[in-house]
C-alpha cells in the first residue's frame, strides 16, 4: 500500500470518527428532548408546569413563545332511561288486508272455563290454491289463570317453514313453477307484486335456500 493510501485511509477513519461523535451527541440531545416531552405529556400535574424563561424549555421550532395548557378533567354522571323497543314480528310486514282470511282458532288443550281471556295471539300465513292467494290465521286465545301463576295459550301446529310466512300451499306452488314452468324465483316475485302481494327478499332467500 502507498503512501498516499495511508494518508486517505487516515483522513477517511477521522472523517468517520467525527460523524460518529456528531450523531452521539445528536441522539443523546433527541433523547433529552423525548424524556422531556414525555414529562410534559404523562408526568405529574405538578410535573407540567415549566415557569418561564426556564433553561428546560422545550424549543418546538415556534420562537420564543410558549403555551402552557393545564389539562382539567371534569367527571359528569347521569341517568338515562332505557326505552325496551317493541319486538318486530320476525322484520315481516303485515300480509295485504285484500287477501281472504282463512280463520283458524286453537284453544288449549287445558279446561278454561274458570279462566279469564287477556287478549289472542294471531299468526297469519300466506297459502296458495290454483288461481289464488289468501291468508290462513291462527287464532290463539290467551287466558289468565285465577291465581296469577300464568298465561294458558295453545301451541301452534306443526308448520312448513317455523315462524315463516308460507304454507304448504304456495311452497309447492314455487315448486311447481321453478322446476316444471322453469320460472325464476325473482319472477315468481314479480308476480306475486302485480297480484297485490310484496313479500320480502329475505323470505326468497330462505326459498332458494330450500329447494337448491
Amino acid at each position: 500500500m502507498s503512501i498516499m493510501d495511508n494518508v486517505n485511509t487516515t483522513v477517511l477513519l477521522q472523517q468517520l470518527q467525527l460523524q460518529n461523535r456528531s450523531l452521539l451527541h445528536e441522539i443523546s440531545y433527541l433523547k433529552q428532548e423525548v424524556a422531556q416531552l414525555r414529562r410534559l405529556i404523562f408526568g405529574q400535574k405538578r410535573e407540567r408546569h415549566i415557569p418561564a424563561g426556564s433553561g428546560q424549555q422545550l424549543d418546538m421550532g415556534l420562537g420564543d413563545t410558549v403555551i402552557e395548557q393545564e389539562i382539567q378533567v371534569e367527571q359528569i354522571s347521569y341517568q338515562r332511561k332505557k326505552v325496551r323497543p317493541k319486538p318486530a314480528p320476525h322484520g315481516r310486514g303485515a300480509l295485504p288486508a285484500h287477501l281472504v282470511r282463512h280463520d283458524r282458532i286453537i284453544e288449549p288443550d287445558e279446561d278454561t272455563s274458570n279462566l279469564q281471556k287477556i287478549g289472542e295471539e294471531i299468526t297469519e300465513e300466506l297459502d296458495y290454491k290454483p288461481g289464488s292467494l289468501f291468508v290462513n290465521r291462527y287464532i290463539r286465545p290467551k287466558y289468565a289463570r285465577p291465581d296469577g301463576t300464568g298465561v294458558v295459550i295453545a301451541a301452534l301446529p306443526s308448520r312448513p317453514i317455523e315462524k315463516g310466512i308460507p304454507g304448504a300451499g304456495l311452497l309447492a306452488h314455487v315448486a311447481i313453477s321453478k322446476f316444471l314452468e322453469h320460472q325464476p324465483l325473482y319472477r315468481q316475485k314479480q308476480h306475486f307484486k302485480r297480484q297485490g302481494v310484496t313479500l320480502s327478499d329475505s323470505t326468497f332467500r330462505r326459498l332458494d335456500y330450500i329447494y337448491l
